[in-house]
This record gives C-alpha cells, sequence and structure tokens, in this order.
C-alpha cells in the first residue's frame, strides 16, 4: 500500500515518521505557513517553573484561516486536527477545541497528544505552548536553554505542527572532534530495584555521553514530565539530536530510529503503563548505579 494512502486515507498504522515536514504532504504550504505566523506572533516566557504564552486576537483569526485551508486539504489527516484543537485551547476557545480533538481521536484513537489532552484537559499543555523546532534553527529558545539548564536534555518541542522530541546535548558533555555521524539510543533495562532509562549519544569518532530519565510519579499530566516524555518516545519514529554551545547550536540533525529503538520504545510503554512510575528518587538513583555497575561496556560504540 502507497505510504501516502496509509497516512492520510483513513485507518492509520502506529509510528509513521511525522509527515507534517513533507514536501509532499497536500497542506505543505499551509503547514510552512502556519509555522511561521506561529512563530513571529506566539511569544513563550519563561515564569517560575512554568510558562506563559501570549498572542492577541488578530494573530489567533490569522493562524486559524491557515489552519482551515491545511485541514480542508487534508481532512483525515489527525495532526492537523490536533493543531487546530491546540489553537482553539490557547485562545480559550474550549468548545471548538474539543470538537477537533474527537475528530482527530476518530480518526486516530492512540493519538497521544489528543488522548492525553482528553484525560488530563487542565494540565496538558498545548501544542503552541512548545517552541518550535526543525532542521534549519541555530538557536536555542529560552524554554530549551531551561530544560538543558536543568539537565532535562530530552525535551518535547513542536516540528511542523506536532510534537517532537529534541535531545539537547551540551558540547562540553561530548567531545565531537572527528565526528561525523551520531546516533542516539535508549535502553530500558531490569534492576533489582525498579526498572531505568538510560539514553546514550554515540558518536563514530569513539566518543558517547550516557544520560539517565527518571520515570517518576508526579501529580500532574504535563508534556515535559519525564514519565510522560517516556511514554510520548513510544510513539516516535525519530528525534533531534541538538548539540549547543550555549544558546547557539552547532549540530542539529534530525534521527530516525531503527526498529530495533522502536520496539524497545514500545516495550517500555507497556512496561510504563502495566507497572507505572519509579517509586522515588532514591530508588531509581539506586537502580541507575546497579545498571551502570553491570552494564555491558564494550556494548557502549556507535
Amino acid at each position: 500500500m502507497n505510504i501516502w494512502k496509509r497516512l492520510f486515507g483513513g485507518s492509520q498504522k502506529p509510528h509513521q515518521p511525522n509527515p507534517l515536514f513533507s514536501g509532499k504532504h497536500p497542506s505543505a504550504k499551509e503547514i510552512a505557513e502556519a509555522e511561521d505566523i506561529v512563530t513571529k506572533t506566539i511569544e513563550i516566557k519563561v515564569a517560575g517553573s512554568g510558562t506563559i504564552t501570549s498572542f492577541n486576537s488578530g494573530d489567533y483569526l490569522r493562524i486559524k484561516e491557515v489552519l482551515d485551508r491545511a485541514v480542508s486539504k487534508a481532512p483525515t489527516d489527525p495532526d492537523l486536527l490536533y493543531a487546530r484543537a491546540s489553537l482553539h485551547y490557547i485562545a480559550l476557545q474550549g468548545e471548538d477545541g474539543q470538537k477537533d480533538r474527537e475528530q482527530c481521536l476518530l480518526l486516530a484513537p492512540n493519538h497521544f497528544d489528543a488522548k492525553t489532552k482528553k484525560d488530563h484537559a487542565t494540565s496538558w499543555d498545548s501544542l503552541f505552548a512548545l517552541p518550535g523546532w526543525d532542521e534549519r534553527r541555530s538557536q536555542l529558545s529560552d524554554l530549551m536553554m531551561k530544560h538543558v539548564e536543568m539537565d532535562h536534555l530530552v525535551q518535547v518541542v513542536r516540528d511542523h505542527l506536532r510534537g517532537a522530541i529534541a535531545v539537547v546535548v551540551p558540547e562540553s558533555r561530548i567531545k565531537l572532534a572527528g565526528c561525523s555521524k551520531m546516533r542516539w539510543e535508549l535502553r530500558w533495562e531490569s534492576t533489582p530495584q525498579c526498572k531505568v532509562a538510560a539514553h546514550y549519544l554515540f558518536l563514530d569518532n569513539g566518543q558517547f555521553a550516557e544520560f539517565f530519565i527518571p520515570h517518576l510519579a508526579e501529580s500532574e499530566a504535563k508534556v515535559n514530565t519525564n514519565y510522560w516524555l517516556l511514554r510520548r518516545l513510544a510513539r516516535e519514529q525519530y528525534c533531534f539530536i541538538v548539540i549547543n554551545r550555549g544558546r547557539s547550536v552547532i549540530r542539529n540533525e534530525r534521527y530516525m530510529f531503527p526498529q530495533t529503538l522502536i520496539r524497545t520504545l514500545q516495550k517500555m510503554e507497556s512496561d510504563l503503563i502495566s507497572g507505572g512510575p519509579a517509586a522515588s528518587m532514591s530508588q531509581f538513583q539506586s537502580a541507575a548505579q546497579y545498571y551502570m555497575q553491570h552494564s555491558d561496556e564494550s556494548s557502549l560504540k556507535y
């Protein structure tokens, strides 16, 4: 079956790459136009532990008009419907947002953002509260920089009107000299304490960096909290690998996941749903320590 028919003409198979960044999308022109307006008009300010998103009613109408055209060209694309729902939500047009969200779920019952927004309506952030990102970006936004400073290196961004994952690693954490290729990997491993999510940036110069994502219980479901970030990863087929020097971006690549990684992420999601989060940070730290002591160092390479 033709991939575009599979993506746009009926039931979707899970774990497809984001088709919204493709120039072959029926609404490619409108998607690019909407992203351009959003980038220029919607301001995301860091405020304490959260963010404030601001724009005016005229901007809302401009973006809505473009999204209306996009949806008219691809009415069975659930991501476009969720994007328009997200616009309604930040403009406090909840009834219109709910209509688009429910239509999105009719087309794709397991759509991650739409389903989570339905279950956690008050805490789940709008798509337009996420910083825009693609391979052309050369500067980290305030929000992305805040996450890096908090050592929250795996974060959620908005890629062509859809939530996506960016792995942002400071240049000081890895030696880039002689590197021509990069690879990202996540390992979901059992320990006597609990499961542990370890992720790696591997370079073809022999260097690697190891990090962990604590899947702890959280009081509210929020886009960038670790448990929900890991759940999102199981629905993705790519991430951005970003190397930063302060706010400047020195490497920025879209990395497509190999099937082995996709299977690991699917298993992780199944375990998270059935087993839930780690009981405490001390339990997770003990698990991470056990994992580091018993992991096979010979397998840590590009």
